[in-house]
């Protein structure tokens, strides 16, 4: 599958001799405990899922990553999941449908139970919960967080926005 990571075509040179370092990004994140927000965002779209107001405007490219190339521990759900969960957006007791299909369970009252349970977690141990289903929030939000260094040769193509 392709990811796209999008940065200013200004980062180019330093990318192309360092890669993508979780060190040069934002720490403007979600993750409850706010130190997980250094991360590498990467989007199933070309443009971006979830390009920050700054960026609008300026000479950007989309790097294309294969998303087999890169080492599965380190891929969590983008930050945005906690935001809708603690918002009730996500995984609520009127979507059990969502919790079954997120979490593969078969019946509304294993969703009731999962719920019961994501409610009875610290935010350390809600983190280590919502990075099993990074593929489900992929599938279905289109971005997840990679909390490691992507070294340029990952980089399979670069494209002009």
């Amino acid at each position: 599958m392709k990811l796209y990571h999008v940065t200013y075509k200004k980062n180019l040179e330093s990318i192309k001799k360092d890669g993508l370092s979780i060190d040069y990004h934002l720490l403007n994140s979600n993750y409850p405990d706010q130190t997980s927000g250094k991360a590498i965002y990467l989007s199933k779209y070309i443009k971006g899922n979830n390009l920050p107001i700054h960026m609008h405007g300026k000479e950007l490219v989309s790097l294309e990553i294969d998303l087999m190339s890169l080492d599965e521990k380190f891929i969590h759900p983008d930050d945005g999941i906690y935001w809708a969960y603690n918002n009730e957006v996500m995984f609520h007791e009127e979507d059990l449908d969502e919790i079954k299909e997120a979490f593969n369970l078969k019946t509304d009252s294993e969703a009731e139970d999962k719920l019961n349970y994501l409610e009875s977690l610290t935010d350390d141990e809600l983190i280590k919960e919502f990075k099993n289903i990074w593929n489900w929030y992929l599938a279905s939000e289109g971005e997840i967080a990679y909390l490691d260094n992507i070294s340029f040769d990952k980089i399979v193509d670069i494209h002009y926005l």
